[in-house]
């Protein structure tokens, strides 16, 4: 219970002061997601998990059937995987001259160390990001990427924690939720309904 667990995650209000801003900056809208981000986080501090192996991982690491793994950093359905990521990227970013917002955790700035000048805004959702910047800004992305390898990234169109977002030529972002909408099961209910007025359901 002692073990940090609070994982901030991108507001809605800092999401759409984002989008507001690379819309009215004619940046391009990109998002990324980060290759098995729980197992990049920091390392765990005072405390030692050992876990008797699966198969596969006796297998590729040839293991004797009396030896067990120890876990170094966080994994998924660890409590406090989520925080050491968090931590992890969080740290990365400021490396990388981005700073953090004073109203969101998980929304970071960058400005041109020399002019000051505003080159870029990141968010960040767990293990995805949400962004747009100028050419400055994409050479710190790419930085990103060396350090925490993308599993993919897209631009203009996408989903983001499930919203579909769209970058119009004329940089314009629409966002919808069509697909998730689509798929809820509608509730059907008969016209002889009304007659059981008793009927809870």
């Amino acid at each position: 219970e002692e073990l940090p667990r609070d994982s901030p995650t991108l507001g809605r209000n800092a999401k759409m002061l984002l989008l507001q801003l690379i819309a009215s900056m004619g940046w391009q809208l990109q998002s990324f997601d980060i290759k098995a981000a729980f197992l990049q986080g920091k390392p765990q501090k005072d405390r030692v998990l050992a876990i008797e192996p699966v198969n596969e991982l006796i297998q590729a690491l040839q293991l004797k059937t009396n030896e067990v793994c120890k876990l170094e950093k966080g994994a998924y359905g660890l409590v406090d995987a989520p925080f050491l990521w968090y931590s992890a990227i969080s740290e990365e970013l400021i490396r990388l001259g981005f700073n953090q917002s004073p109203f969101d955790p998980c929304q970071f700035i960058l400005r041109h160390p020399k002019t000051g000048n505003l080159e870029g805004i990141l968010g960040l959702h767990v293990d995805d990001g949400i962004c747009g910047g100028s050419s400055f800004f994409d050479e710190k992305i790419r930085q990103l990427e060396v350090k925490y390898p993308f599993g993919s990234k897209k631009i203009k169109q996408f989903t983001f924690t499930g919203i579909e977002m769209d970058q119009l030529p004329n940089g314009n972002i629409t966002m919808k939720q069509t697909k998730y909408v689509n798929a809820i099961n509608p509730i059907r209910i008969t016209a002889d309904r009304k007659t059981n007025v008793d009927t809870k359901i």
